[in-house]
């Protein structure tokens, strides 16, 4: 063992440390410092590994009970110090070890890693460019550039307030020991809960021996705490190990036997490898809490007109996890969300029908009511189930828009993270680049797998895979071209190809003519609905002629006739249907030209089912605002990449129409 080493276990020892005579401590490159069982040893279960006197912690209570009144350097509001311990805890370490041996922890502060250290900097605040090309576009390189931002504002402001006696005796506190400081602190230390039972944190008030709660002096929440001898063993995700947070000592006994020569490891808990890299500096292979992270802005998810009684009313409902939303989006902090594949480790009672991924929990939920339309808002129809599960029967609009929108999501971040392929070097070149290799081809793997399997699902409800598995109430521009009944079909191709000169769906989604191509879809087959429903009986047979029968009867149902339509215009507001058709001048503009369109077609075919007194502007607005409120944007559905490939879907949510008219 090295010097180091050996000098730190008697400072650690004499301290009344306890190592178990089984295990020593030692170093080496792959894993740093760290514990074994010596050779020929066995340690058995139930026994304990090693335990640190609270004496030898350094934490908040150091800074507020320490034998130097370390807080009078800062010039700080109470406030400040009493929210920021983490701050101040970093720059306690920071000057402990700028004081060398005259530091009570000297042996323990040699043996952690050095800044001048070059295995040290192994988290990305210290990767070099040639590192970062492995994480650029992961999260793990906006994390990292945030921490960092933050670690700066917080070492900026800090030293602003330092006293001017305090500053003439700090030049030696620069930034890269801060982020050395921060950086120890973020590897190595333990919650505050680890002193939670402490006698050194104890300030009684009484027969009762509650903690007093006068500002500072009390280890807040989420404040670090250094165990020096525990802070040795390094993770391992099913390790089995107890943490014992006693009055006097921190201790980690062991649940397993440990063999010969083996590692004594650690268990973290459930830790991605995005953690594992930021906080520790390593990764796991085949890590089964490895997700990715799906970050949603504040205005993505909430809405202003949810209230806090319609969430209220969900969760009596008995949807406990139904999120509670603020009425001022800025309000709310971003919502961050995840996704990761199942497996066997951290899923034991999967369904057949189970997607092959899990969500955070509240991710549909939250996701559901942000994308819902007015229509659903008013009757609470959002999707109600934690994770996707494709057994559902009940599919509805929204259902298919979360799909679609977790589609376009995992989507966007593969194309984050592969477009910086051409940057990267043919393999890594150090440990560094190893682990951040690792961590990037999961990252895509994750979401290759995600997304495969979600356009699988949707291909297949679209008709791209089989009859037996479409679902005739999703349509694409293509089946509007080819399905639709034989009295509009002719007439609705004519009408495309006369106003827009062409017919065919890609060239109408790469001029931007979708919506154009939809709102004269829906305009003709109302106008044929007239007379079909009460005319042709359905079929009796899934098809997507039924499902447009259905469909015309939600309409009516859901958003009114024509003369409410033209009431609509005219300002009439006595229903929330009516109230939300507000178009906006450039609706009014686009429908003109939708008109010119229907000119083109009948002055082509004065026999089409758009020459009708009834194809009015009124009509055609209607129509584009049902469109509007019905449709769902999804990925391309037959395996084309890009924002530019995107396509629109309309879903005739014909179920629900039936529910209504019952």
């Amino acid at each position: 063992m090295a010097k180091i080493e050996d000098d730190f276990e008697d400072w650690f020892l004499d301290n009344d440390g306890f190592i178990n005579a089984s295990v020593e401590i030692t170093w080496d490159e792959t894993y740093g410092q760290h514990m074994r069982v010596e050779e020929g040893e066995e340690l058995a279960a139930d026994s304990l590994v090693v335990s640190c006197p609270h004496n030898l912690t350094i934490s908040w209570l150091n800074v507020i009970q320490g034998r130097e009144n370390f807080l009078s350097q800062f010039n700080l509001e109470e406030e400040y110090y009493s929210v920021n311990q983490v701050v101040i805890v970093r720059f306690f370490l920071l000057n402990e070890f700028l004081k060398r041996e005259k530091s009570f922890w000297y042996p323990y502060l040699r043996s952690l890693p050095q800044p001048t250290d070059p295995h040290f900097p192994m988290t990305p605040l210290w990767y070099d460019i040639g590192d970062w090309a492995w994480i650029r576009g992961t999260d793990l390189e906006r994390t990292a550039l945030k921490t960092e931002e933050a670690w700066g504002q917080e070492y900026e402001h800090a030293m602003a307030s330092l006293t001017p006696t305090a500053k003439a005796c700090t030049k030696d506190w620069s930034w890269a020991l801060y982020k050395w400081a921060a950086t120890i602190m973020s590897s190595r230390s333990f919650p505050s809960s680890a002193l939670a039972n402490s006698t050194l944190s104890q300030v009684s008030s009484g027969d009762t021996g509650e903690q007093l709660k006068e500002p500072g002096t009390t280890i807040e929440p989420g404040s670090p705490v250094l165990v020096p001898g525990v802070d040795i063993l390094n993770h391992r995700t099913f390790a089995k190990v107890t943490w014992q947070w006693g009055t006097l000592s921190c201790r980690i006994v062991t649940n397993e036997t440990i063999s010969s020569g083996l590692q004594v490891f650690n268990n973290y808990g459930p830790k991605s490898n995005t953690e594992l890299i930021m906080g520790y500096g390593f990764s796991l292979a085949n890590n089964p809490a490895e997700h990715c992270v799906l970050a949603l802005a504040p205005q993505h998810v909430v809405r202003p007109d949810i209230s806090e009684a319609e969430i209220a009313d969900l969760q009596r409902r008995g949807h406990e996890s139904a999120p509670k939303f603020t009425r001022h989006p800025k309000e709310r902090p971003q919502v961050v969300h995840w996704i990761r594949l199942r497996n066997d480790a951290l899923d034991k009672d999967r369904k057949a029908e189970s997607s092959s991924f899990v969500l955070s929990p509240g991710f549909l939920h939250e996701t559901a009511i942000a994308l819902s339309n007015q229509r659903e808002r008013a009757a609470r129809d959002f999707i109600l189930l934690d994770q996707v599960d494709y057994s559902t029967p009940d599919l509805c609009r929204n259902t298919l828009k979360v799909m679609c929108v977790l589609a376009m999501l995992v989507q966007r971040r593969h194309a984050a993270i592969t477009q910086h392929d051409s940057d990267l070097p043919s393999s890594p070149a150090n440990r560094k680049q190893d682990h951040a290799d690792r961590y990037r081809r999961d990252q895509l793997h994750i979401l290759k797998s995600v997304n495969d399997e979600l356009i699988e699902k949707l291909a297949g409800l679209a008709g791209l895979k089989s009859a037996r598995v479409r679902d005739y109430r999703v349509v694409r521009l293509e089946q509007m071209l080819t399905e639709s009944p034989k009295s509009v079909l002719t007439d609705y191709r004519a009408a495309l190809h006369a106003g827009l000169g062409t017919r065919n769906a890609t060239k109408i989604r790469e001029r931007g003519w979708t919506e154009c191509a939809f709102t004269l879809w829906l305009c003709g087959i109302w106008l044929w609905g007239i007379v079909a429903s009460k005319n042709i009986e359905p079929s009796g047979s899934p098809s997507m002629h039924d499902a447009i029968l259905q469909w015309l009867k939600f309409l009516t149902h859901t958003y009114g006739n024509l003369l409410q339509a033209q009431a609509i215009i005219g300002g009439c507001k006595n229903s929330w249907q009516l109230a939300d058709m507000q178009f906006a001048d450039d609706d009014l503009l686009l429908v003109e030209s939708f008109l010119d369109v229907v000119a083109a077609a009948v002055t082509k075919n004065p026999k089409s089912i758009y020459n009708s007194l009834m194809c009015t502007k009124e009509r055609l607005l209607w129509c584009l605002h049902v469109v509007r409120e019905e449709s769902v944007m999804a990925p391309n559905l037959e395996g084309k990449l890009g924002d530019d490939n995107d396509e629109l879907l309309l879903f005739l949510d014909c179920v629900r129409a039936e529910k209504g008219s019952s």
